[in-house]
């Protein structure tokens, strides 16, 4: 993908527009080159995304100045949002349990997933049903858990020093 600042008379980047701006062309060339096929099925996107987000338009150009809005109305159409958290050290061997911060407000998390690495990181296995539990302890805390007897608990996960998997966390704002 070539950058919008890299492409043919576009105005630099500024404070306002950090990704560079298309520039219009006074009649001797010196414009941005622009055409249906290039954009039409772009600009199209974009204005179903608008209108679909029930935003009103305020008439500006998207900036740092004015507000992102076409920014905003895809972030009102899919509102979730992902936040991955290191679980850190971890003998699943030794120790059944592990509390993970998340540094999130518990009220707006909507799931939560979490990933196991192997000893050997060959496998990357989920916490889930017969092999684990994960619970919300309170509002920055989540407490993993591999049940005794399933496959966590053994030799295949008890190294320590390294990040034992991820805790993927879907949240809105």
């Amino acid at each position: 993908m070539k950058l919008l600042e890299n492409k043919t008379n576009v105005d630099a980047p500024t404070t306002a527009y950090p990704f560079g701006e298309l520039k219009n062309d006074t009649g001797t060339n010196d414009g941005t080159p622009v055409d249906q096929e290039l954009l039409g099925d772009s600009m199209q996107f974009f204005e179903k995304v608008f209108n679909e987000s029930g935003l009103t338009a305020n008439g500006l150009p998207d900036n740092e100045t004015n507000g992102f809005q076409l920014y905003e109305a895809l972030r009102t159409l899919f509102p979730v949002r992902q936040k991955i958290v290191d679980i850190g050290d971890w003998d699943m061997d030794a120790d059944n349990v592990k509390v993970v911060n998340h540094g999130l407000d518990f009220t707006k998390i909507r799931g939560v997933d979490v990933i196991i690495r192997s000893d050997d990181d060959l496998l990357r296995v989920p916490l889930i049903g017969t092999e684990g539990t994960v619970g919300l302890i309170n509002g920055t805390q989540i407490q993993l858990a591999r049940l005794t007897g399933g496959v966590f608990d053994g030799t295949g996960y008890d190294s320590t020093g390294y990040n034992r998997g991820f805790v993927l966390i879907d949240y809105i704002d």
